[in-house]
């Protein structure tokens, strides 16, 4: 697509602009809209992706990827428990989508919450099997989640 094009050539506002006229062409299409508020969280235009995050929630409202975009401007803003929020939203709406599992796994792993990191991260493995940033993850918390005594061996 065009604006991944243009971002990865670190021409962010020619990006927007390509995404944002393909989601005027398809206003049904929720995925360009959603994309458009990825750049801006990335540029941290944190005001301008939760604006664009909001007209993707009316087009398309259970669309858990969208949930899962709300969740990571909810971190990148510091608001981890509505980022949480998000993340389970976006797994209920989606059971099958490894993505929110390994957000979610990954915030569980930031709170210390080993135990958690290790079901939602072996979770994302399951359902995306070769998920290497999962599998990467799920190596470095395994252990400190025994080391602590929040796994045991039999989990």
């Amino acid at each position: 697509m065009l604006g991944d094009l243009l971002a990865g050539q670190g021409d962010p506002r020619a990006a927007l602009k390509a995404l944002r006229t393909a989601g005027r062409l398809q206003p049904a299409e929720p995925r360009y809209l959603r994309k458009a508020a990825a750049l801006c969280r990335q540029l941290r235009w944190f005001d301008e992706a939760r604006e664009t995050l909001e007209r993707v929630q009316q087009i398309a409202p259970h669309d858990a990827a969208t949930h899962v975009e709300w969740g990571l401007l909810a971190l990148a803003t510091g608001d981890e428990p509505a980022a949480l929020r998000h993340y389970e939203k976006a797994i209920a709406l989606a059971p099958q989508d490894a993505t929110a599992y390994y957000q979610a796994g990954m915030l569980y792993r930031r709170q210390k919450d080993y135990a958690r990191a290790v079901e939602y991260l072996r979770q994302a493995t399951r359902l995306r099997p070769g998920y290497s940033e999962a599998l990467v993850e799920l190596a470095k918390v395994t252990p400190i989640a025994f080391m602590t005594r929040r796994l045991r061996p039999s989990d």
